[in-house]
């Protein structure tokens, strides 16, 4: 991932939210943007990753799940998506990224255990060094060598070794957002007009007022002179 330059001052939460895919944007934005639920949680997600992790997370879930969605799937599942991209794995590890290790050192011991099984025979063992787990991960990594080798990065469902299984998709009720408030009726209208109209009639009876006690007031000073 090619990470863009971010500008002096910018806020993290402002900056990785740009990373989102431009037909999600555009779809958020029928419904009045970025859900201020999706903002809470990019600041949560601040303490745990930093800005270029969670805009690299953004991409990578986005391409993985959910970039072959429609127009109107995009619409209706928005405000949805745009949490599922920056949610939190399931993982408890802390070092963990979508099964992966942060450091790039391979997948995570806990919830992407590898399930490589050896079946050795008593000429294998002959000459092999004495079983340990850095000897097992080099003959797992040297396998996985041999695959990539013969058919390429697993990338989708044409890549020979990779399976992929679809689940029918049924689309979930759209409640995320919050209800717009009703549009006030013309009798709460009137009703504010006229409140507004009192409240403007009694500053012009007070000014009035005002003048009328500053006029006596001068009136018997004049008297008094006389």
């Amino acid at each position: 991932m090619t990470v863009p330059f971010q500008s002096p001052g910018q806020l993290p939460a402002v900056w990785v939210l740009q990373a989102m895919p431009g037909p999600l944007t555009e779809a958020l934005r029928q419904h009045g943007g970025v859900p201020n639920n999706v903002f809470r949680l990019v600041d949560q997600q601040l303490q745990y990753r930093t800005a270029v992790e969670l805009r690299e997370r953004i991409e990578r879930r986005w391409y993985k799940l959910f970039s072959n969605l429609t127009g109107p799937e995009l619409v209706q599942r928005g405000d949805q998506i745009a949490w599922d991209l920056l949610a939190p794995n399931d993982c408890s590890s802390p070092a963990c990224e979508d099964g992966w290790l942060r450091d790039d050192s391979g997948s995570c011991p806990q919830c992407r255990k590898t399930s490589s099984v050896f079946h050795m025979t008593g000429e294998d063992h002959r000459d092999a060094p004495r079983a340990n787990p850095s000897y097992a991960a080099q003959i797992v990594e040297a396998n996985h060598d041999d695959l990539r080798r013969k058919y390429g990065t697993p990338r989708g469902g044409q890549s020979r070794h990779v399976v992929k299984h679809f689940v029918e998709y049924t689309p979930e009720p759209y409640t995320m957002r919050e209800p717009e408030p009703d549009l006030p009726t013309e009798e709460q209208i009137e009703r504010a007009r006229r409140t507004e109209r009192a409240h403007e009639v009694q500053r012009l009876a007070e000014e009035r007022a005002k003048a009328e006690k500053a006029a006596r007031a001068k009136q018997n000073r004049r008297e008094g002179r006389s």
